[in-house]
């Protein structure tokens, strides 16, 4: 046998390492195309299924925001009908009232008068705390409810002339507005920017009312 010499041997190591490169290549080639082939369908099925359960959680949340935004619509709308209805009532007593007060007024010197202008203070009272929506307005209304307490004081010296009937039936009158009054103001005082504003008028015309009312 002839011994290869420096030459063969170098030439030959050299073709095999080329060769051995590309068994290695090609076996890697087809591996990475096999997991490919046999990977390919599972990562679609897996994607598929992330899909579908995206869509079904979109579905359950946009569900569950429907239900909410339905069933606060109607909460706001029992309270809306609830404050309706109260007030409704509140205003069905102090016309009742009114009614007695004009009958037990007939006949007596300014009772007409009187009369009207209790009705006239509580129809401001009222459209005074309608009207505060911020606390700009609320300021505006703190001044109105004291001009309002003028009015009160004024009203009360005149009912103070009156028959015991009269004064009666006017504190029966006073007790029935107040009332309306005060549901509004429990309404407004939700809001500290607004109760902070408005409280100290507030407390003094309450005081006379109360006086008046004799409640």
């Amino acid at each position: 046998m002839r011994t290869k010499t420096s030459r063969e041997t170098a030439d030959w190591m050299f073709h095999m390492t080329r060769l051995l490169g590309t068994v290695a290549c090609a076996t890697i080639v087809l591996g990475l195309a096999g997991c490919q082939e046999g990977t390919a369908p599972s990562m679609k099925e897996a994607g598929d299924a992330v899909k579908e359960t995206a869509k079904e959680t979109g579905d359950a949340v946009k569900g569950a925001a429907e239900s909410t935004s339905e069933a606060v619509g109607e909460a706001a709308e029992s309270a809306g009908e609830a404050a309706k209805e109260a007030g409704a009532k509140l205003s069905e007593g102090f016309a009742a009232a009114s009614d007695k007060a004009a009958t037990a007024l007939k006949g007596i010197d300014g009772g007409g008068e009187l009369l009207t202008k209790v009705k006239d203070f509580f129809s401001s009272a009222q459209e005074t705390l309608k009207g505060i929506t911020n606390k700009e307005s609320a300021e505006a209304a703190a001044e109105k409810l004291g001009d309002l307490e003028g009015t009160l004081e004024k009203i009360g010296e005149t009912t103070a002339e009156m028959p015991e009937e009269a004064r009666t039936a006017i504190a029966a009158m006073i007790e029935q507005g107040t009332a309306h009054l005060k549901a509004l103001m429990e309404k407004l005082s939700e809001r500290p920017e607004v109760r902070e504003v408005i409280k100290p008028k507030w407390d003094a015309l309450m005081e006379k009312l109360k006086s008046m009312s004799g409640k």
